[in-house]
C-alpha cells in the first residue's frame, strides 16, 4: 500500500472519529453539590462516566444560584470543572434542554466544543457557553463555582 494513501486514510479516519467523539461534556459545577438539580444529576450519574477534574482558560461567573463561563482561550483566568463521557450521545437533547440551549439567538448558552485539561491531557468537550453580557461584579475569580 502507497504511504500517502496510508496517511489520507489515517487523517480521514481522525477527522471521521474527531466529528463523532465528543460524547465528552465538561460541566462547571459538581453534579454531587446541593446547587445541582438532583434529578438531573442522577441521569447524569446513571448515564455518563466520570472522567475527571478538568480546566479550560475563560472567566467563570456567578448568575445567582448557578454559574455562567466563557471561553477565552488567550485569558490568564482558569475555570475549573468536571468532565464526563457519556455513555450514549442521546443524552446531549437532554443536557440541551437543562441549559435552555434551543438553537435560538436568544437562547442564554450556546454548546460548543472547547478543549479542556483534564488527567494530563487535552479532551475536546462539548460545553454550555454563557452568551449573554458578563456581569462585571459577579465574576469569580478563583475559578471555582
Amino acid at each position: 500500500m502507497d504511504l500517502t494513501l496510508v496517511i489520507a486514510c489515517m487523517y480521514v479516519f481522525l477527522e471521521t472519529k474527531e466529528e463523532y467523539e465528543p460524547r465528552l461534556y465538561f460541566c462547571l459545577r459538581n453534579i454531587k453539590t446541593k446547587f445541582f438539580q438532583p434529578l438531573f444529576a442522577l441521569s447524569i450519574q446513571r448515564n455518563a462516566n466520570f472522567v475527571g477534574e478538568g480546566t479550560i482558560p475563560g472567566i467563570l461567573f456567578t448568575l445567582d444560584w448557578y454559574p455562567g463561563a466563557i471561553y477565552e482561550p488567550a485569558h490568564q483566568t482558569t475555570v475549573f470543572g468536571e468532565v464526563f463521557e457519556l455513555k450514549n450521545a442521546d443524552l446531549f437533547p437532554e443536557l440541551d434542554a437543562y441549559e435552555g440551549v434551543t438553537g435560538n439567538d436568544t437562547d442564554e448558552y450556546e454548546k460548543i466544543k472547547v478543549p479542556v485539561r483534564c488527567n494530563e491531557k487535552v479532551y475536546h468537550c462539548w460545553f454550555y457557553q454563557y452568551r449573554w453580557d458578563v456581569p462585571s461584579d459577579k465574576i469569580l475569580t478563583s475559578g471555582k463555582f
